[in-house]
């Protein structure tokens, strides 16, 4: 996909979000097997391709998080509040990681 922009099998060109979706999910697919590395892997990728979509610093926040790195996690959340400052949902979840740091 990253090379001809086409899936698999297929000849279409796709949109370029295809490609930013896929590598979304195959980071929250690893992120669910606790393969940190290879989620940091792709959802770096998707934030180098896209870097104003808030749910790929929000999923990136999440796998910091179960790392176990709550500092670098909350101030992900804090970078895809400031995406988004309409948000409620943003600014709460950014303002329970800053208490859970204290």
């Amino acid at each position: 996909m990253e090379k001809s922009n086409t899936l698999v099998g297929e000849e279409e060109e796709q949109d370029p979000t295809v490609h930013l979706w896929l590598m979304y999910f195959a980071s929250q697919h690893f992120y669910f097997l606790r393969n940190f590395e290879r989620a940091f892997t792709f959802i770096e990728k998707a934030i180098e391709h896209t870097p104003t979509v808030v749910d790929l610093y929000v999923l990136k926040a999440k796998i910091y998080k179960r790392a176990g790195d709550k500092q670098r996690a909350c101030a992900l959340y804090e970078e895809a509040r400031k995406l988004d400052l309409a948000d409620r949902y943003l600014n709460a979840l950014s303002s329970r990681y800053k208490i859970r740091i204290d």
